[in-house]
């Protein structure tokens, strides 16, 4: 997919997000039950659910909620072989949540630590952008202005060699990427987040590539535990 900005308002439904809020938990509690027969395949399983769950609480603005499901998504990561994206996007929703939470200082502490995991991992240019610009967000609310136009330098850097950057008739910014669909699912809610509800973004399809070897164990391992 390429990605430029759209409404950052264009989140799920609220009929949608609703109906993932009663949905999950049963469908978790049925991921756990057969936990026995194939441990490390239903694990991912249970972590990916998790992690869904707490997004749909934070799509409705229960950042609690969100912090709750995503510790426990973040924790069953961690147990996990070649689990380093599934960490780092749980700890990037964590600091989403922080950062409307006000809490900047606990901001800061995930985001860098997602940050570190996804500069070990290819094709996470864009991921890592939006790392550095939300600690620029949190240094700024800090009155840390160096620290945050340094990190604001940073992840301009990165979004400029992912694709590039123009200026709209209006002056504004327009940041074009390379995505994979699957990380498209939040992006809305945290552009929100990074821009102070300014930022917009629409996708399109571009082409179809191989998918990044980090993602393969774990579509492998949702499949198997699906059909299971």
């Amino acid at each position: 997919m390429k990605g430029v900005h759209k409404d950052a308002r264009d989140v799920a439904p609220a009929h949608e997000v609703e109906e993932a809020l009663r949905v999950m938990p049963g469908v978790l509690e049925a991921s756990v039950s057969v936990g026995a027969e194939d441990d490390e395949g239903t694990e991912v399983h249970q972590a990916g659910c998790l992690r869904s769950l707490g997004a749909a609480y934070g799509d409705v603005g229960q950042d609690e909620q969100l912090i709750q499901y995503t510790i426990q998504a973040l924790e069953l990561f961690r147990k996990l072989p070649h689990s380093e994206f599934g960490q780092a996007s749980c700890l990037n929703n964590l600091g989403v949540a922080y950062g409307r939470l006000k809490q900047h200082e606990a901001r800061i502490r995930v985001t860098e630590q997602a940050l570190e995991l996804y500069r070990k991992l290819e094709g996470t240019e864009a991921d890592q952008a939006g790392c550095l610009q939300n600690l620029a967000n949190a240094y700024s609310f800090l009155g840390q202005t160096d620290k945050m136009v340094e990190f604001t330098k940073q992840a301009l850097a990165l979004y400029q060699a992912v694709q590039g950057t123009e200026a709209d008739d209006h002056g504004d910014q327009i940041v074009s990427a390379l995505v994979p669909t699957s990380e498209l699912a939040r992006y809305a809610v945290d552009l929100r987040s990074m821009t102070g509800g300014r930022g917009r973004f629409k996708a399109v399809h571009d082409h179809y590539e191989p998918m990044p070897a980090h993602l393969v164990d774990k579509a492998k391992a949702s499949l198997k535990a699906a059909s299971s």
